[in-house]
């Protein structure tokens, strides 16, 4: 529980109780749309898991008694990056789908967290407090040119890139509540999306670059929004879950992907954009 709460940054929100008993977080589509990583701590510690896109066909990617979370694909589909505490702090870490080979990325003094590449492959944006506060972060595919670009006294968290890999973007507390950011990716030109009196977290861009998916919060409910990056008119999306966590499209943009809380553990679950139709993929059950 003390590297729990200590690396999985993204999930502040959440009481203690509740991080006491979910099982897995994360979901994420692999570019062909066939796949969805996540991390769970269905055998005791925190490890990378993969199944097929309905939910059969589970396999565990890492095995490992540290924490393994917050995985994201290349986009070539080859590789997942995850973070890891296996050598003492947080330190991103890369992983061969097909042959379960393992590299690690970064050793630096800080903890690093959410990763994710850039659409080009080039680039890899993440969250990391090594220069004391949690900025957003940029460094090439090999792990090189390590370079803050937020460089804010506030958390910057969960950097997300644009359709065309020219954005970030990003939650931030710099405006007192946590509230959805922009940024070239040299770190400059930031602007806020729009300010609300609520929490708005875990931003993710539509494959067509024109919608920004988020959670917003009430209290310890949150809701799955849509905006319109044109018009800034948000829509709600009704899953019928009020405990959702880190929500992201699939490829083509018709399904969403995101974990769930019911009954103190949490499932993952995918949503039909159009029809509004939640399946559950998972079925977990409590320690």
């Amino acid at each position: 529980m003390k590297v729990f709460k200590s690396f999985c940054w993204s999930l502040i929100l959440f009481s203690i109780q509740a991080q006491s008993q979910i099982h897995s977080y994360d979901p994420v589509w692999s570019p062909d749309g066939e796949k969805i990583a996540f991390y769970s701590k269905l055998k005791g510690n925190y490890d990378i898991y993969l199944m097929n896109k309905d939910g059969s066909g589970l396999q565990q990617l890492t095995q490992h008694e540290a924490y393994d979370g917050a995985p994201s694909w290349s986009p070539d589909g080859k590789k997942i990056i995850f973070s890891s505490d296996r050598s003492g702090n947080s330190e991103l870490y890369v992983l061969s789908v097909k042959s379960s080979k393992i590299k690690r990325l970064t050793y630096t003094d800080g903890n690093e967290h959410g990763a994710n590449w850039s659409p080009n492959g080039k680039y890899i944006a993440f969250e990391s407090n090594l220069d004391g506060a949690k900025d957003i972060f940029l460094m090439n595919s090999k792990g090189k040119k390590i370079q803050n670009l937020s460089k804010n006294k506030a958390n910057d968290l969960r950097p997300s890139w644009s359709a065309d890999g020219k954005t970030l973007y990003f939650q931030s507390k710099r405006s007192g509540n946590y509230q959805v950011y922009r940024m070239s990716m040299d770190g400059e030109e930031v602007q806020i999306i729009q300010n609300s009196s609520t929490h708005q977290t875990n931003p993710t861009i539509h494959p067509s670059g024109n919608q920004l998916l988020h959670l917003r919060y009430e209290g310890d409910n949150n809701a799955l929004f849509l905006l319109d990056l044109q018009n800034l008119k948000a829509k709600k999306l009704n899953t019928g879950f009020n405990n959702m966590l880190l929500p992201s499209f699939a490829p083509d943009g018709k399904e969403i992907v995101f974990a769930a809380i019911k009954g103190g553990i949490t499932n993952i679950y995918v949503m039909d954009v159009e029809s509004g139709v939640v399946k559950q993929l998972t079925r977990f059950n409590s320690d």
